[in-house]
């Protein structure tokens, strides 16, 4: 098997920007990506699968077929609506492992193999797999070229109400934007905190820079 590959923070916004565009998106600029539209363009099937959670541990799977590759998905995470924010997520984070990952998924094509695969890398390696993926499925859903200015076009429309509520810290500025943020984006508060403060010229440090420490008391 092929070894756990790394990737720089810039590896992983050309890596998105580049499929993205491919694929026609995002198109005029705009958030959120859909990002099923976007696996449907790309030829990418979901399949959902009953108790998948429950028999096989994971909620989203990539799956090698005849023509190219498929993402099995736990039934109940797919049809749930409370859990649709997760659910986006979750498929770009089984398009991330195909981007960055092929190499050493290219021959599973059953979820039994996949519980193999899992079991194949030390807990540092899996680790890392798992975070990398994490990491490009926040470029493919918020890519930083569209969603920095996105977040200092929204922070201008607040600016005022933002400036009245005294943050001590970036960290309590981004929980702000992302609480306010996270219902239209369709994603989850933790994934839009965390996509505020990436690296290495962040959203957030792009806002204070734009507006100045004064947001920040």
């Amino acid at each position: 098997m092929a070894s756990v590959p790394y990737y720089s923070f810039s590896d992983y916004k050309t890596r998105a920007a580049q499929f993205l565009k491919r694929h026609g998106f995002p198109k005029d600029n705009s958030l959120p990506i859909d990002i099923e539209v976007l696996l449907d363009k790309a030829g990418i099937e979901i399949h959902p699968v009953n108790r998948m959670y429950e028999d096989f541990g994971v909620k989203g799977a990539v799956l090698k077929t005849i023509g190219g590759y498929a993402l099995a998905i736990d039934e109940n995470h797919y049809e749930s609506e409370s859990q649709e924010f997760y659910f986006r997520f979750t498929l770009a984070e089984e398009l991330a492992h195909i981007l960055l990952h092929e190499k050493l998924i290219a021959g599973i094509t059953t979820l039994d193999e996949v519980q193999s695969y899992h079991a194949s890398f030390s807990d540092e390696e899996y680790k890392r797999i798992e975070q990398q993926a994490r990491t490009m499925a926040s470029q493919l859903l918020l890519p930083s070229q569209i969603f920095d200015q996105f977040v200092i076009d929204w922070v201008r429309e607040h600016l005022e109400e933002i400036q009245k509520a005294q943050f001590f810290s970036p960290n309590e500025l981004a929980d702000f934007i992302a609480e306010r943020m996270y219902k239209s984006l369709k994603l989850s508060r933790d994934v839009i905190r965390t996509s505020l403060k990436r690296p290495p010229d962040s959203a957030i440090d792009r806002v204070i820079s734009v507006f100045g420490q004064g947001l920040i008391k």
